[in-house]
């Protein structure tokens, strides 16, 4: 990006943002080390971020951001999903206005209702504020203020089919808007502003070892591979030289366990792993990071986890943990539903409703700017 000649501080206590903020970003997510694009890939969901940033395993209402062929795999067994524009505030020890927002919905559709298949279609908006930065001269007079941003826009299309063994595949399209400025600290839609687009495709197989969803007792393996099918670079409106974008292959696996009634399990055990590597060489050096969480649920309606992370350099990355609450699933253990005596088509609306309250925090580490990042989001589906 080009560079202006001017002596400029920063006010409000953000000297040198740019580099302080880069670099967080980096520790805590790093799939791009671009001005542009840096937040395409960021965990902004509670129980990923409390399971090390280990998101692309899980099936929830949040996997349309990170995974379609989860997102897919998910809504065999829901009609829709939304998650609300709720919003995170990062590196909460240097500012708080730096903020990452993100709303989505979810349907799926049945092609067939004689076989266990669905096909979903997601639509998700995220958005990340660098919030409200002072620009002044080397006397301290105010030069200009700026409000830096980027916006994504995705569409998620998914197929799974759910059988002995379950799989589903899918493919994720965004576009994304930057709007940064010429020294790093952003403009609105002038100096600094790019676009790019990134094309996402994703399998996931889920192959149970002991036990079936009939039975009290389950035990499966989930493996999943996401892989950037392309990606234009960031063109600068006032430029022509472009940013790599955001790149990335991931690969993880998970084991599953549970154990109890057929329709609302006792006791639900997830352990997943992550490898995502950088394949766009903006990195460099930080070419692959590895994640990795667990959690426990009691009655699939109470939830706690933890996770960590680790990268090929040596930076001092923090672990992460959280809890989870499930309305539905706190019906199902009040009432008589968890004994299989009624089906889910035979439930009221409300009664398939499920409201989900998840949270997250990155463990305090000394002259981190990541520590006391707190992730909460209620979200809701339908079971069919």
């Amino acid at each position: 990006m080009n560079q202006d000649i001017l002596t400029m501080n920063i006010h409000k206590n953000k000297i040198a943002i740019t580099v302080i903020f880069f670099a967080c970003v980096v520790a805590s997510t790093p799939t791009v080390a671009q001005p542009a694009g840096n937040f395409v890939r960021l965990v902004n969901s509670p129980r990923g971020s409390a399971m090390g940033s280990s998101a692309l395993l899980l099936l929830d209402q949040e996997s349309v951001f990170y995974n379609p062929s989860a997102m897919a795999l998910y809504h065999l067994k829901k009609q829709f999903s939304i998650t609300p524009p709720i919003g995170t505030a990062w590196f909460p020890d240097l500012a708080d206005d730096i903020l990452l927002r993100g709303v989505s919905f979810t349907y799926s559709l049945i092609p067939n209702k004689n076989i266990a298949a669905a096909l979903s279609v997601g639509v998700f908006y995220q958005r990340f504020t660098f919030g409200t930065i002072i620009l002044t001269d080397a006397t301290g007079a105010a030069i200009r203020t700026l409000s830096p941003s980027e916006n994504t826009y995705g569409l998620s299309l998914g197929y799974a089919r759910m059988g002995r063994i379950k799989y589903g595949f899918g493919i994720t399209a965004r576009l994304i808007e930057s709007h940064l400025g010429a020294i790093g600290a952003g403009a609105e839609f002038g100096i600094g502003t790019a676009r790019a687009s990134l094309i996402d495709a994703a399998v996931m197989l889920e192959v149970p070892v002991a036990g079936s969803a009939d039975e009290d007792n389950e035990f499966s393996v989930r493996a999943s591979i996401l892989q950037t099918l392309y990606g234009a670079d960031f063109v600068f409106i006032d430029q022509a030289q472009p940013d790599p974008t955001p790149k990335v292959n991931q690969f993880g696996a998970a084991v599953s366990a549970s154990w109890g009634y057929p329709k609302l399990r006792s006791l639900s055990l997830l352990a997943s792993a992550q490898l995502d590597t950088d394949v766009s060489g903006a990195l460099r050096e930080l070419e692959s990071v590895r994640r990795g969480g667990i959690e426990v649920g009691l009655f699939e309606s109470f939830y706690v986890r933890a996770g960590a992370f680790s990268s090929s350099v040596d930076i001092p990355f923090p672990s992460s943990f959280g809890s989870g609450f499930s309305f539905n699933g706190f019906l199902r253990l009040v009432s008589r539903d968890r004994l299989g005596d009624m089906n889910d088509d035979e439930l009221p609306f409300w009664r398939r409703i499920d409201i989900r309250f998840d949270y997250a925090k990155i463990r305090q580490l000394p002259d981190d700017l990541l520590s006391n990042t707190k992730f909460w989001k209620i979200s809701l589906a339908l079971l069919r």
